[in-house]
């Protein structure tokens, strides 16, 4: 079979037992209303008991079956810390344990189901049986009886139905009282203490370096400061740090309370693990951060988190989950501002309890497990990991981080097309001097301050096919959004299978794509560029074929209609030519017929240097000296940093090489404006 039809509905059924057959009579089920277009939504709870002694409590209650569906995707705990895709097509019966699961339905409308955790210190997850029901399973730490929460959304759209049980998790977590008025006072003041827009942008938009790979963990003085000088050599950083962990052997123990606590079994060996006690911990985090900074660091990433979760105890979960996440973000923030990575943090207390919440400035998590340099099939699950987790990710107030890469490997540009559509940050971990120069300046851009920064979509890439499994030899779509409403639509494909693949892909599997509007759709390994297409068109596709261990960066940028002269032209901004998200570098622009010399006047204003295209429709006739007036910063810039590509029609302006050759000074702005006529 090559494909399925699915037809939606006019009116959707209106009850949760139209989508689920057999469910528990312990669950209550109530209808709320929905912020998401599309979209019905319930909020179910059922009652777990209360602990015990140490024991918690638990409880299993069957949510029923599924009705009618064809496919089903989950994401599920690999392990204590990590999350990852799980695909089906016949009975639910997920490997692990899932947080969240949707169901495409034979009419097309998508069943997503959300386990919310860390709200009255439930953990709640989902579980299959061998006969495909989906079973609730809470665990209480609580000494009194509590609920396991779940929400269900149906919607038109799994985009929709997910955001529908997204929105009414922040609610639900919003009005849990968690958080005493103490910690609410220190939150408010940590944030309020030195968030500043400009390490913000430094912090989320320049290139960083990282020593795992690069040095290894057997490191010495010698070792660091001879990476950073040929890191300054080759101009990436002139400045690195190093995270050194914490000795068992220190002063800790000798200053801080601690308490040795029964675990469960891990990959950490042992029964019991010797932690600082949770009457303790934030002044622990406090002294730690403050010498942190006083001794010149001035950004952590923070490991290991999930430990908290391997506590076996229900009074040692109970005061010590809650305790360390509060302690660890007011501490962060109050010292270093945005600048903490949060890492092996993807347990559900944890996402739900301080990285959904919108009380804060949003962090960087890591979003997904390691790949291992010298395991090739890691590196493309790695990627389809890290675009399945940012459907939940993306969410978050956080800022998914999709780990470091080495520039020269085999799979180097596969993985910085991967960060460059993630929407997160982008580290790279090369051995000093053995740098891919060509594939940084794809990544990265200059700016007039001559600073280096990577070219961030400000939307969080993710999977466009949701249901599509890694076996199925299928590209895997990434989408991503820059510029707002009508701006460039950016769809990353990777060959995640081991042959070449080839597809037609249509424009309406682009994100942010308008019915009614016209695009061109640029690709970036060749400049190859569309004809129009809209998306109600007869054909509206692009094919294409991606290489084994290869990708493709597919942007589609919407033509705007200017008449001049009675005569028709389209325009599109294509961003920088040559980055992989060189739509990014846009940060506004503007279209007009000058009403003083009726000439096009098109404005571009953007935030790094480099080669800018243009698509104009009518430059197949036109010549640079005749038809063409450029200015940058209100000066005309010289005529050998254009050139009209008459054939694609693209007009190319060299803004780096002006920019150089005008000398202009940048003063206080931190963009460069361009100012566009044509005859």
């Amino acid at each position: 079979m090559d494909g399925m039809l699915y037809f939606q509905p006019h009116q959707p059924p209106s009850e949760l037992g139209d989508y689920l057959r057999g469910y528990s009579s312990d669950l209550s089920i109530h209808s709320v209303p929905s912020e998401a277009p599309d979209t019905q939504l319930w909020s179910l709870t059922s009652p777990v008991r209360g602990a015990v002694r140490t024991e918690s409590g638990w409880a299993n209650i069957s949510l029923g079956i599924p009705r009618s569906y064809t496919r089903w995707f989950s994401l599920v705990r690999i392990w204590s810390p990590w999350l990852a895709p799980r695909h089906g097509k016949d009975i639910f019966n997920p490997p692990q344990d899932a947080l969240l699961s949707s169901f495409l339905r034979w009419d097309g409308l998508h069943l997503v189901l959300l386990a919310v955790s860390g709200v009255d210190d439930v953990l709640t997850v989902f579980k299959g049986d061998h006969e495909g029901n989906v079973i609730i399973s809470a665990r209480n730490d609580r000494p009194e009886i509590s609920e396991a929460r779940v929400i269900a959304a149906v919607g038109t759209s799994f985009e929709n139905a997910n955001a529908a049980v997204m929105y009414h998790a922040r609610k639900i977590v919003r009005g849990d009282e968690y958080m005493s008025n103490e910690i609410k006072a220190e939150m408010k003041t940590a944030i309020e203490n030195d968030v500043r827009a400009e390490w913000m942008e430094n912090w989320y938009d320049g290139l960083t370096y990282c020593t795992w790979n690069a040095l290894g963990q057997d490191l010495n003085e010698d070792k660091i400061y001879k990476a950073l000088d040929i890191l300054k050599k080759n101009n990436i950083k002139s400045k690195a740090g190093y995270w050194g962990a914490i000795s068992p052997n220190g002063n800790i123990a000798k200053d801080y309370k601690t308490v040795k606590l029964h675990k469960e079994s891990s990959l950490i060996p042992g029964d019991h693990i010797t932690m600082v006690d949770a009457d303790d911990i934030a002044r622990m985090y406090n002294d730690f951060y403050k010498f942190l900074l006083t001794s010149g660091v001035d950004s952590v990433k923070t490991d290991a988190q999930f430990v908290l979760d391997l506590l076996a105890d229900a009074p040692d979960r109970l005061r010590f989950i809650k305790s360390y996440q509060d302690a660890w973000t007011i501490n962060s923030l109050r010292y270093f501002s945005i600048r903490a990575i949060s890492c092996m943090s993807q347990l559900p207390q944890i996402l739900f309890h301080t990285q959904l919440p919108l009380n804060k400035p949003r962090m960087m998590v890591r979003n997904s497990d390691d790949f291992f340099p010298g395991i090739p099939t890691s590196h493309p699950w790695h990627i389809f990991v890290n675009a399945h987790n940012s459907l939940l990710t993306s969410h978050l107030n956080i800022l998914p981080d999709w780990d470091m890469f080495q520039t020269i490997h085999s799979y180097s540009g596969f993985h910085a097309a991967g960060r460059c559509v993630s929407g997160g940050p982008i580290y790279i971990t090369d051995e000093p001097g053995e740098h891919n120069i060509e594939l940084l300046n794809e990544m990265t851009a200059r700016t007039i301050k001559d600073t280096t920064i990577i070219l961030r979509p400000p939307v969080i890439g993710k999977t466009v096919e949701v249901y599509t499994a890694y076996e199925e030899e299928r590209l895997l779509k990434v989408g991503t959004f820059t510029g707002g409403k009508g701006g460039t639509s950016i769809l990353a494909l990777f060959n995640v299978s081991e042959r070449v693949l080839s597809e037609l892909v249509n424009i309406n599997a682009f994100p942010g794509i308008e019915s009614g509007e016209e695009y061109v759709v640029r690709a970036h390994s060749t400049g190859e560029i569309s004809r129009s297409i809209r998306p109600d068109s007869e054909t509206p596709v692009v094919s294409l074929e991606v290489d084994f261990k290869g990708y493709e960066i597919l942007s589609a940028y919407r033509l705007q209609a200017i008449t001049r002269n009675s005569s028709p032209a389209k325009v599109a901004i294509l961003g920088l030519l040559g980055k992989m998200t060189g739509a990014a570098a846009v940060t506004s622009s503007n279209m007009k017929i000058n009403d003083q010399n009726g000439r096009l006047q098109i404005e571009v204003v953007l935030k790094a240097l480099g080669m800018l295209g243009i698509f104009v429709s009518t430059l197949h006739d036109m010549s640079v000296e005749d038809d063409l007036l450029i200015m940058l910063h209100g000066m005309v810039i010289p005529m050998d940093t254009v050139k009209i590509c008459q054939d694609k029609p693209v007009l190319e302006i060299d803004v780096e090489k002006a920019w150089n050759a005008m000398k202009i000074h940048p003063g206080w702005s931190n963009e460069v404006t361009l100012e566009v006529f044509v005859r």
